[in-house]
Order: C-alpha cells, then sequence, then structure tokens
C-alpha cells in the first residue's frame, strides 16, 4: 500500500497499517522522505497509541501497488502522472472538498474519491499527532469491494460503506466546510464562533446544507449544526491553523469553491461568499 501525503491523514493511516503489519511505504517529498527515512514516522495517536513507525519512504509509489491519496486536493496535479504510471490495483482519494472527482477519475481506471473524518495533524515532517480516538473512513459503494477498504478494516479503522461519491464527499463537507469557514474567519474556537456568531454560523450551515442535499446527501441544516455544537468547544481547523501559520490554504475547495456551485445551482449564497471573503482577508493580513 502506497501512502502519498504522510501529513495528518496520511500519517495516521499509514501508521495504522504498518502497526497491523500490512506493507505499507509512504510518498512524500525528498526533504520529508529523507526524514521520515531516518527517524522513522513517529506518532501519538489516541486511537492507535504512541509509537515509531520504520516505513519505507520513497517519492513515488510503487508499481502495481494500492495508493491512498492523502493529500490537499491542490496538490493533485503534482502527483497525477505518477499515480497513473505506477498502474495501481486501485486508488482512493481522501482529499476534502467535492470538486477534485474528476481530476482523481482521469489518474486510473480504479480511482474514486472517499472521505475521512479525523482530528490529526503533523507538528513537524515525520511527526503525526490525532487528538481524539474516534475517526471514521468513508469508502464509495462503486470501490468498496477493493484492496483499500478491506486494508483499513484490518489495520483497525471504522470504515463504512456510502453511496455515490458526491454523496460521501457532500455528507462531510457539509458540516467541514462551515467548521473551517468560522475558525478561520475568526481565528477563534469553533465554541467561540457558535457563541458569538449564532445567527451568522446558522445561515451559513443552511445555504451548505442545502447543496449538499441537493446533491444527494442526507443532511439537514439541523442534522449540521448537532454536530458542530457537539464538538469540543476549544476544536479548530486545518484551514484556521494554515491560515494562522501563512501556509498554503484550502479555501478554494471548503469555500469558494463551495459558494460557486451554490451560486451555479440558483440557491442562496450570501453567507457563504461573506464566510469566503472573510478568510481571503486574513489571508491577506498574515502575508
Amino acid at each position: 500500500m502506497s501512502i502519498i501525503g504522510p501529513g495528518g491523514v496520511g500519517g495516521i493511516v499509514a501508521g495504522a497499517l504498518f502497526q497491523a503489519s500490512i506493507p505499507v511505504q509512504v510518498v512524500a517529498r525528498p526533504s520529508t522522505a529523507s526524514i521520515i527515512a531516518e527517524r522513522g514516522l513517529r506518532v501519538r495517536s489516541a486511537q492507535f497509541g504512541e509509537f515509531t513507525a520504520k516505513i519505507p519512504a520513497v517519492t513515488e509509489p510503487s508499481p502495481g501497488s494500492a495508493i491512498i491519496i492523502a493529500t490537499k486536493a491542490y496538490s493533485l496535479p503534482e502527483i497525477a502522472e505518477s499515480v497513473a504510471a505506477a498502474k495501481p490495483t486501485q486508488v482512493i482519494a481522501l482529499c476534502n472538498g467535492v470538486a477534485h472527482i474528476e481530476q482523481v477519475a482521469a489518474m486510473d481506471p480504479t480511482a474514486a474519491c472517499g472521505s475521512i473524518r479525523i482530528f490529526a495533524e503533523r507538528t513537524e515532517p515525520g511527526v503525526i499527532v490525532q487528538h481524539t480516538p474516534q475517526s471514521l473512513i468513508v469508502i464509495p459503494e462503486a470501490a468498496w469491494d477493493g484492496p483499500v477498504a478491506r486494508s483499513l478494516i484490518a489495520a483497525g479503522f471504522n470504515v463504512a460503506k456510502g453511496g455515490t461519491e458526491e454523496q460521501v464527499l457532500w455528507e462531510k463537507l457539509s458540516m467541514l466546510s462551515p467548521l473551517a469557514l468560522l475558525t478561520a474567519g475568526t481565528g477563534s474556537t469553533i465554541g467561540q464562533a457558535l457563541s458569538a456568531e449564532s445567527e451568522f454560523a446558522e445561515g451559513l450551515v443552511a445555504e451548505v446544507a442545502a447543496l449538499a442535499a441537493r446533491s444527494g446527501a442526507n443532511v439537514s441544516a439541523e442534522s449540521v449544526m448537532s454536530l458542530l455544537r457537539s464538538l469540543e468547544p476549544d476544536s479548530t481547523s486545518s484551514l484556521a491553523r494554515d491560515v494562522a501559520a501563512g501556509n498554503r490554504t484550502e479555501l478554494a475547495a471548503l469555500g469558494s469553491q463551495v459558494a460557486d456551485l451554490a451560486e451555479k445551482a440558483g440557491l442562496a449564497h450570501d453567507y457563504l461568499s461573506a464566510a469566503v471573503a472573510r478568510v481571503a482577508d486574513r489571508i491577506e493580513g498574515e502575508r
């Protein structure tokens, strides 16, 4: 199994597969691959424990391997050629957003988009922290019968069979988009954002949920708000952390593209557009 992108998601997936004695390698940029090859992949996980995994670290996936893509969606063009050249047995992308479905499909006939819900981050190259013991990976129905789902289940993940790729991605994005936009736009935790801007939060959630439901996802504004309120009040998002650190962000996948899709569908997007603009202003302020 080749895991492309040993960040928060990819690092936990690779570490769990390693702990379950499933053959795995990480695919990373040369600098990161060198660090992992020398020191191992250090994992501190509330779900899988604390360990150092001596995982092979390479810069391209091995020919004929199953591949899990755990990069940000904006990195897909950089890896598309190497994925196609590997002639993999299966490709599952665990990227945020919905606009990348066609990009992934073009890589290989076996390629499909799934989702993962997990609170994990890379604190430095080769060091991964999973903050909570829960995670959920959803594989679309058409890609269920393959080596990726079987390996993830064997590694101890909670893996569910979803519907279509769009349904799988929207059911995650309906919650992740508001979480990311609220925390990144205010620079606060989700608890603080929901308390200080309850009307704005409800309007934003209603717009995203309406678009998700139109795309076939089994969600409602009420269910999304309930999920957000059930999070630990001090929870934030990778988008908020990237904005604060001045890193490249997923604003397009989590906000701009969502607002564009709502506009094309003829749905309300005033709160969405305002939330995206607010995050964009903070990004400019951090430069």
